[in-house]
């Protein structure tokens, strides 16, 4: 049942996420592509996530590190963290990639482990936002290259606006059917 509470809490995450990438896209135009492509690069809110992601990771280290190991993981974040925030280029654009893999990653599983309803169109949707993430990671110059795109493309704009509004709706239903009191 824990479990079941903690998907439901992704999810409702996940469409705030949802809501705020379809407002900041839907705001992308011309004269903002400057501040756009800085978000790409800002190692502050790029240190934040990457400490969300890594942290996120520990306990699935944990059933894999090695004994010796496991002490270590948690300074290991912060370690990491800091490293990153000093020698990562694109660090907001990796940590939002690894961030998108991981919540993809998460939802697949655990959408079939708990056999919740809805379970199979939302595969398609995570599958989608894994792929935008390992792109993402990959290659961090393409969120800002997307952010350019968007911003002098209006189609693709609502494009993506719809997108992150259909992601957003799927969440909000996934949750109300599974709601369980």
């Amino acid at each position: 049942m824990t479990l079941h509470f903690f998907l439901l809490g992704g999810l409702l995450l996940a469409a705030l996420g949802g809501l705020a990438t379809a407002w900041y896209c839907f705001r992308l135009n011309p004269p903002r592509i400057p501040a756009a492509e800085q978000l790409t690069r800002n190692r502050y809110w790029g240190s934040v996530i990457a400490l969300l992601a890594l942290a996120w990771c520990v306990p699935q280290g944990q059933a894999l590190a090695w004994d010796w190991l496991l002490p270590y993981l948690w300074p290991l974040v912060g370690i990491f963290t800091v490293l990153a925030f000093f020698f990562l280029d694109y660090l907001f654009a990796r940590a939002i990639g690894g961030l998108l893999i991981l919540a993809a990653y998460y939802f697949l599983q655990e959408s079939f482990a708990l056999d919740i309803k809805l379970a199979l169109s939302g595969a398609v949707l995570a599958w989608s936002i894994g792929l935008i993430g390992i792109l993402i990671s990959a290659k961090p110059c393409y969120l800002r290259d997307a952010f350019r795109f968007l911003a002098r493309h209006g189609s693709a704009r609502y494009a993506a606006v719809g997108y992150a509004l259909l992601i957003t709706f799927y969440c909000g239903a996934a949750i109300a059917l599974n709601w369980k009191a």
